[in-house]
């Protein structure tokens, strides 16, 4: 499919829906943004983010899963890189975007990334 074809067919969508899903979350967003073809560990990741290990151990498993990181282990580490270099043109689109967007924080409906958003969903509030 050459990058500007519109998306025709239910596999596609599914497909683009997947790896949209692996990019709903702030901290893939910065995971992303932090990787490159050198790659770092999951240890660089977390000290740099402030975030436990586990939890960005959680957030590369998405990542991993959609095909947007490649791990590679090296003895007892694993070092992520991207997948491929057109994340980075992607991640800078989609920075683009959100801003002519203009949508303030205020503004937005649903935090889905702010601890228990589940729970509140469940009992139907925003």
């Amino acid at each position: 499919m050459d990058e500007h074809e519109v998306i025709r067919d239910e596999e596609s969508f599914v497909r683009a829906a997947f790896v949209a899903h692996a990019l709903s979350h702030p901290v893939r967003l910065a995971i992303l943004n932090m990787l490159d073809e050198d790659g770092l560990y999951v240890t660089d990741l977390a000290r740099t983010l402030g975030r436990l290990q586990a939890n960005i151990s959680q957030h590369l498993m998405v990542l991993r899963d959609a095909g947007l990181v490649v791990a590679e282990r090296e003895g007892m580490n694993v070092r992520y890189k991207l997948a491929h270099p057109r994340v980075k043109e992607f991640l800078a689109r989609l920075e683009s975007l959100a801003q002519d967007l203009g949508l303030r924080e205020d503004e937005w409906p649903v935090r889905p990334w702010r601890r228990g958003w589940k729970r509140r969903r469940r009992r139907g509030h925003r």
